[in-house]
């Protein structure tokens, strides 16, 4: 569970692509040992589900560095 605004949500993401998070309210932290990914292990629903219209967004090249993810302040 997280907090927004003070508000809690339940909150879920896929581990293998977390690599630190960090709260700006305790100030603490945590980082993980990244390890190279491959691609072997996706399950063929997820590659299905990709929406090849969305591919060419400005936002595409930073959200690669980041697994799919960006980063927001």
């Amino acid at each position: 569970m997280a907090r927004f605004g003070g508000v809690p949500f339940d909150v879920s993401f896929p581990l293998a692509r977390v690599a630190a998070f960090y709260s700006k309210q305790t100030q603490e932290g945590m980082m993980f040992e990244v390890e190279k990914f491959d691609g072997s292990s996706i399950v063929q629903s997820e590659k299905s589900n990709s929406n090849p219209q969305n591919k060419n967004s400005p936002d595409d090249e930073s959200a690669e560095e980041f697994g799919g993810f960006k980063l927001v302040d």
